[in-house]
């Protein structure tokens, strides 16, 4: 299996929407992470990248700067019928690499606790377990 990994575009807006719809990035006080919200992510910072494999979107990873040199994977997700194939690693290997070239110093995410295959991988990808934390969300706030 082949897999393409590139920045995302506006054409894979709808079909990341789709692959989140996930239980891992399931999200208080919202139904699921819209298109828009990986519209929003395509900008001169280049950290939402997708992974194909025969030209069809299987997975992407989203980051954003933070203050200072930190940045922060906001999510990863990959299609359940091509995960263990190495999508993931890519992905990540893909924002860690934009990461470095932009020179920050620290990466952080958030995974979910009741996944242990997802806690697993990123052992594996070098990221060290924090503190437990609860997860809250609100929304939305405007009319």
């Amino acid at each position: 299996m082949a897999i393409k990994v590139r920045l995302g575009a506006a054409g894979d807006c709808e079909t990341c929407a789709q692959l989140s719809r996930i239980d891992e990035l399931d999200n208080p006080g919202a139904d699921h992470v819209p298109a828009e919200f990986f519209e929003a992510h395509i900008d001169d910072d280049e950290m939402f990248f997708v992974a194909e494999v025969d030209g069809r979107v299987v997975g992407f990873v989203v980051g954003q700067p933070m203050k200072g040199d930190w940045a922060y994977i906001t999510l990863l997700a990959v299609d359940p019928r091509t995960r263990g194939q190495g999508v993931g690693r890519l992905l990540v290997d893909a924002i860690l690499k934009r990461c470095e070239d932009l020179r920050f110093g620290y990466v952080t995410l958030f995974a979910p606790k009741f996944n242990k295959k997802t806690l697993g991988f990123y052992r594996s990808r070098g990221f060290i377990e924090g503190k437990d934390h609860v997860q809250f969300g609100i929304g939305p706030v405007t009319e």
